[in-house]
This record gives structure tokens, sequence and C-alpha cells, in this order.
């Protein structure tokens, strides 16, 4: 045992990694993804017992390797729901933790366990078998140098590993980043992307103007999947209220509806779908552009005349929307400190007190003769989806042997509950016939990565599931006194929902710059509309009506893979190239006129070239 405890050291560390990379990245699904998982454990490996032998102090050893289990536990569940090994992009969000932290506790694996004991086993080896030498300055700089070399050299090389061994992929991912900021701003002075946007026809349709001096309301239902709508589980409708409002006169369904997120989640679904704007990696779209200029719907919506309310149960310090807000152009701000909060339901204020308390709100606005924009954001529907007992009305099915779609059911029928109720007392006040209501998901309800989620959707619609059903959220908008019902199939995301709402209302639209359309066109604008991710699909992946790229995590187009939507069969990876290009052309386009604060010189040249 003397003589091998450095070899059972290495042992040890390869549990570890192996544990860690198998919770996170799951298993490969090609030969190529194989053998560069196996580098990586391997590097970690190497990576871990260079950083422990680098000082001889065992105080120092065991802080290692504490510090080692318990970093690599807490980025295996974040892996889970982010899809990413870059912790550091998302630390400006590290003060909405405690808001999620039965979400962390939750996404304990049982697994987790050996690696706990694995470092244990780590510590009792430390503590019997390693000698406090005295400190070896040469020694020191010899191993520092080795750490930096094995850290550095590999991922120069290999490019795959940026986005696979977690040592490369978490504390390189800024000089990553920045190496490829200077490609794509390079790639984007090759191209004519303004000649695209100045060429852009703003065409009228049948629809545009049919909401005319109507109120507007945004319901943005947190963790709204499309894969709930007109579905039932254990025999029963899961949303009884929302199916019956997508086939009654006057709603329009879109059914290929995609979230669009940077790091932010909710807020950044809110900031999409009021501007038209893309997201960032940078943190959240709210903060990160906090100072420059946009035409957000609320500013429009004042300039036309309307009253501006935004309206959200939870704490005005999450995600700072007290200060965003305000920026943000509304007039009347209703966040968690206005409402009385004794109805909680698991995160904060229930769904069903939220709309009762928020009916008030804009009733007291429409008392007074006002048209209004309000922003309604809800609460319950949050991962991780334990409503109390008492709660539910959907019993669970007998041979449903895991827990996530009975609890996700069970939040979304208690949502569209509250809505069907605060519907009812929009109808008897009379404001329901002058009001255009506009009801979208902010983003998923799980990932694709969390394999027991994957697996209990999967048991449950009985079939395999993508990102185009991970990524898919419903968008329902209902015009008063429009006698038609519609359901449009055509491919879209938040991106296009201002343009959308624009073209409805008979707003200006040439004055108001969007990298989104109306979905309610037709045409090629229509058929060629793409949806743009970045995030859970990096930069470059898409989605439209009949296929969906994911760019390689490694990034490596060749290592990519593109599919039929209908067939789930894959396609030569050549037809993507065009499209995957045009992603990260706007993507970082849009980025390029945040940043510079330049957007409405756009909309100047646009006006000079019209």
């Amino acid at each position: 045992m003397e003589k091998n405890y450095k070899n059972l050291t290495k042992i040890l560390f390869f549990i570890i990694n192996l544990i860690f990379y198998k919770t996170s990245l799951g298993s490969p699904t090609s030969d190529k993804g194989f053998y560069i998982l196996i580098i990586a454990i391997i590097l970690t490996c190497r990576l871990d017992y260079f950083l422990l032998k680098l000082y001889p102090k065992k105080n120092y050893k065991f802080t290692v390797t504490g510090l080692n289990i318990f970093f690599k536990i807490g980025l295996s569940i974040y892996f889970r729901e982010f899809h990413s090994f870059n912790i550091f992009g998302r630390l400006g969000l590290a003060r909405e933790a405690g808001g999620v932290l039965p979400v962390i506790f939750k996404g304990f694996s049982p697994a987790y366990v050996l690696m706990l004991l694995s470092g244990m086993g780590l510590a009792y080896l430390i503590k019997n078998y390693y000698q406090e030498e005295t400190f070896n300055k040469e020694g020191f700089y010899k191993d520092l140098g080795i750490f930096f070399a094995l850290l550095i050299l590999p991922g120069l090389f290999i490019r795959p590993l940026r986005g696979t061994e977690v040592y490369t992929s978490t504390f390189l991912s800024p000089l990553y980043t920045s190496i490829q900021a200077k490609e794509d701003a390079k790639f984007l002075e090759k191209t004519d992307i303004k000649k695209y946007f100045r060429s852009r026809e703003i065409k009228n349709n049948d629809f545009t103007g049919l909401a005319k001096d109507k109120n507007i309301i945004f319901i943005q239902c947190e963790s709204l999947q499309n894969a709930v709508v007109n579905k039932t589980y254990n025999g029963e409708e899961i949303t009884p209220f929302l199916n019956s409002l997508v086939k009654s006169k006057g709603s329009i369904y879109f059914d290929n509806y995609f979230e669009l997120l940077g790091f932010g989640n909710t807020s950044d679904a809110e900031f999409v779908s009021m501007t038209s704007v893309y997201p960032t990696l940078d943190g959240q779209a709210y903060s990160v552009y906090k100072d420059k200029k946009t035409y957000r719907l609320p500013k429009i919506a004042k300039k036309m005349g309307y009253e501006t309310i935004a309206m959200h149960g939870n704490t005005g310090k999450y995600y700072d929307r007290e200060e965003i807000y305000k920026g943000f152009d509304f007039d009347k701000i209703y966040l968690g400190e206005s409402y009385d909060q004794t109805d909680q339901v698991m995160m904060g204020l229930s769904d069903k007190s939220f709309f009762n308390q928020s009916f008030d709100k804009i009733k007291e606005v429409d008392d007074e003769g006002k048209k209004f924009f309000a922003l309604m954001v809800t609460l319950t529907t949050h991962t991780p989806y334990n409503l109390p007992e008492n709660l539910r009305e959907i019993p669970k099915e007998a041979d449903d042997k895991t827990d996530f779609v009975y609890d996700y059911v069970s939040c979304a029928r208690y949502t569209d509950r509250a809505m069907e109720e605060f519907f009812d007392k929009l109808e008897k006040s009379g404001i329901l016939d002058k009001t255009v209501i506009v009801i979208y998901g902010d983003h998923h309800a799980y990932t694709l990565n969390n394999t027991k989620n994957k697996e209990s959707m999967e048991r449950w619609l009985g079939r395999e599931v993508d990102y185009d059903d991970m990524m898919n959220i419903p968008l329902l908008i209902h015009l008063p006194g429009y006698n038609k019902n519609i359901t449009r199939h055509n491919v879209g995301s938040q991106v296009d929902l201002y343009p959308t709402i624009l073209n409805l209302m008979g707003w200006d639209r040439k004055e108001i710059p969007t990298f989104g359309i109306d979905l309610l066109g037709w045409g090629k604008e229509i058929e060629n509309n793409a949806v743009h991710p970045q995030t859970y699909l990096l930069k470059g992946s898409f989605i439209t009506s009949d296929k969906i790229f994911e760019y390689s995590r490694d990034g490596v187009f060749e290592n990519s893979r593109l599919i039929d939507r209908k067939t789930r069969k894959p396609l030569p990876l050549d037809e993507a190239r065009k499209e995957s290009d045009w992603a990260k052309i706007c993507i970082n386009y849009c980025k390029n006129l945040m940043t510079n604060d330049n957007l409405i010189e756009l909309v100047k040249k646009i006006r000079k070239t019209d």
C-alpha cells in the first residue's frame, strides 16, 4: 500500500472524472466523440494530480481535494441544466441562485455519492501516506509549468477539447471566446448584411391593423412548453382552458414557435420578445444592454398613448427587474414587494393570487379610460415543479414510474386554471373585448442533457425527443372581434414576436429596427425563416421548418449533426453550411450594433435607402 499510494490516487481521480463526465456529457454518440472523451478524462486526471502535488502541505492537499469534488459535482448539475461548462458566463446571476436551490438539490445524482466516497478515499491516502516534505521552489515551478502546459496546449491543437475537457472549457473559455470573436468580426466584415436589412420589404397583409387601438396584455408563462397544449395525461387534458382558447374564434395559434435565449433564461425571453434583438452570451441581455438604445415595445406603446405596466410576483431584486423595468419605459411597476404574498407556492406567489391581484391593477388603469400595454410574468410552473399535493388536479398514471412529467403537468394545469379565472374577470369587466392577449412560454421545462427528465418525457410522448421538442413553446394571440380561428405552422421564435405585434397594431414598422419578421406574413420571408439559438444549441445551429442543425460543441463543423425533422434521419452536412453561416452573421451583427450602441443608426440608414 505504501508503495502504491500514488497509483491509488490516480485510480481514484479516474473514478471521480469518469463519473463526472458520465453525469455531465453522457455517453458519446460517435467513435470520434468517444476518443475525445477518453482524452478529456485522461487530461483532467493529469491536471488533478499535478494540482494535488503542487504544494507539499497536507492542509493544501485536503483543501484542493475537497474543492475538486464539490466543484465537479456543482459543475455536473450546472451542465445538465445549461448544457455548458462556462459557469463564469453566469456569475452575474449568482445572486439569483438562492431562488433555485430546490433545483440544485433535486439534480443531485446518486452517482455523486461515489464521487464523495472517492474523495474520502483520497483524503485517507493524504492523511496516512503523503509526507509533508519541505517546499521545493524549483519543483513547484516545474509542476506549475507542466500544469499550465497541460491546461493550454491540448486545447490549442485539439479543438474538440475546448468544449469537452472541464478545465479547458471552464477556465479558458474567455480566451477561446475572444479568439472566436475576432474570427467572427473578420468574417462579418466580408459580408454585406446591411444590404439584406436595407432591402427587406415591409408589407401589409390581412392582419395589419386588426388590433388597432386595442389594449395589449403579454402573459409570459414560466416554463410553458408546447408539448402540453392539446395533450392529455392519464386521460385528462393538461391545459383545458388554453386548449379551448386555441380552438376559439379570435385566436391565432403558432405551434412551430421557439425560445431564443442567451444567459438570462426568463429575463432574456422578456428582452427578446419586447425588442426583437438577439440575446447575448455575455450575461443577461437586460443588464448587458441596460444603457443601450433599443426600440422596445413599452417605449413604442407609450409613444402611441398607452399606459405601460409590468407585473411579476417575485421580488424586484431578482434579475434586477426593479431597475431594469424603469429603464424599459414602464410607467407602473408591480413586483413581489407590491403584492400580498400570503398565498405562496414553491418559489413564491402563486399564479392564482398573482392573476387575481394583477387584475385589480389593470382595472384601475382601465377605469381611468386609458389604453394600456401590460407585461405579466408568471412563476408557479418553475422547476423543480414540486406543487403541493392538495393543489394537484390530475392523478398520476399507474404505470408512470418517473416523477418529472407528472410533476410538470400538475404545475401546468394549475397555471391553466389561474389563467382561466383571470380571463373570466377580464370578460365580466368588459376589458377582454378591447384587449389583445398574447400568451407564450418563456423557455423549456427540461433539457436533453438531464437524462432522467428526458426519458420521462419520451415515455409519456411515446417517442424520442430532440431540440425541436425541448425548445418548442406555444404562442397564442387572441384578438377581440376577430371571427376566425387560425393555426399557423410556420417557424418562428421570440425575436419575431415584436414585429408580429407591430403589424397587428398597425404601427409603422419602417421606423423600428427588428431582427425578426412578422409571423403573419407570407412568401419567401416566412418560408425561409429560421431559429438561430446560441446557448443550448450553440451559435451556428438552427431550426427550420424541416431541419435541425446542431453545431458541434467542439466547434468543428464536420462533427455537427443535421437531421430531417419529419423522418429524424441524418442529412448531408453540406446542406447546413449556408444557413449556419447566416445564423452566426445575424447574431454577430446584432451584437456589434448593440455593443456600439448604433441600432438607431441602422434605422437612419434604412430610411435613407427606402
